[in-house]
C-alpha cells in the first residue's frame, strides 16, 4: 500500500472525516496541517505530536507517519501546538491579526 493513493470515510468520528493514504497527501497540490487548541490525545497538547512531525529527527514515516509529510506540508500551529518547537522553527509571521502563527515552506528550511 505504499503506492497506491486511498481516501477512506473516519465514520467513529463526531463529526466524520476523512483519512488520506501518505501518497495520495504527497500527491495534493497542496497538504495544510492545522494544529490549533487543546488535544485529550497528547499528554503535553498538540505542542508535542507537531514537534514528532516537523524536527524530531528519530521520527520516521514508520514510526510517527505525520513525519513523512515534512517536505510537502505547510502547518497552521497557535502558540499552543507550536510550543515545544526548537528556535529553528520559530520565526513566525503572523496571520489574521496574530490569530495563529504559520509555518512556511516547512521544506525549504530542512
Amino acid at each position: 500500500l505504499d503506492d497506491v493513493s486511498v481516501v477512506v470515510p473516519v465514520c467513529m468520528k463526531d463529526p466524520p472525516s476523512i483519512s488520506l493514504s501518505m501518497p495520495a497527501m504527497c500527491a495534493s497540490k497542496e497538504v495544510v496541517i492545522a494544529a490549533l487548541g487543546v488535544s485529550e490525545k497528547y499528554a503535553s497538547g498538540k505542542s508535542e505530536a507537531m514537534r514528532r512531525a516537523i524536527e524530531d529527527p528519530k521520527e520516521t514515516l514508520q514510526t510517527f507517519p505525520a513525519a513523512g509529510l515534512r517536505s510537502v506540508a505547510r502547518y497552521l500551529l497557535d502558540d499552543g501546538a507550536a510550543a515545544d518547537l526548537s528556535d529553528k522553527y520559530t520565526s513566525w509571521q503572523p496571520d489574521r491579526e496574530g490569530d495563529f502563527f504559520s509555518l512556511v515552506d516547512l521544506a525549504s528550511s530542512l
